[in-house]
C-alpha cells in the first residue's frame, strides 16, 4: 500500500487519502510547543498536552523526503495533534554510514541507542520517529 499523503494548510492538517483519520483535522502546536515536544518525544518524556493532560503518540507518518509527521492525541481531550519530525541532517547520516561500516547495528542518532533502525524496502530508518538515514542497496 502505498503511502497516504498530507498537506498544510496555515492552521491545520489535512488528511488525503486512506483510512487513517479520514476526514479529521490535526491542530497544530505553536512553534516553541513543537521544539520542546520533539525534544521530549526523542527523549521519551511524557508530553504535557496545551488542552490539559499528555499527549501519547498515535502514529507516526513517514515522509516522501525522510521526515516524518508524528500524531498525537490529548489523554484528556482526545483532539489530535500533529507534530513534523524534520529529515536527518547531513551530520546524523554520516554517523549512520560510519555505524554501517564499522559493521555495528546502527541506531538512531536522535532517539538513541535502545532504537534500532529498520530496513524498509532499500531504506534504513527509525521506526519510533519515522526519519529515514540511509539508503542500502
Amino acid at each position: 500500500m502505498r503511502s497516504t499523503w498530507l498537506f498544510r494548510s496555515p492552521r491545520k492538517w489535512m488528511f488525503l487519502g486512506g483510512d487513517f483519520m479520514e476526514g479529521r483535522e490535526l491542530k497544530e502546536l505553536s512553534s516553541s510547543e513543537q521544539e520542546e515536544a520533539r525534544k521530549a518525544y526523542h527523549r521519551k518524556e511524557q508530553m504535557p498536552s496545551p488542552a490539559g493532560g499528555v499527549l501519547e503518540p498515535v502514529r507516526v507518518q513517514p515522509r516522501e523526503e525522510g521526515g516524518a509527521l508524528v500524531v498525537f492525541e490529548c489523554t484528556t481531550s482526545h483532539v489530535r495533534y500533529g507534530l513534523e519530525i524534520p529529515k536527518a541532517t547531513s551530520s546524523e547520516r554520516k554517523k549512520v554510514r560510519a555505524m554501517i561500516t564499522s559493521s555495528q547495528d546502527p541506531h538512531c542518532p536522535r532517539c538513541g541507542s535502545s532504537e534500532r533502525l529498520r530496513r524498509v524496502g532499500e531504506f534504513l530508518g527509525c521506526s519510533r520517529c519515522g526519519v529515514v538515514y540511509a539508503t542500502v542497496r
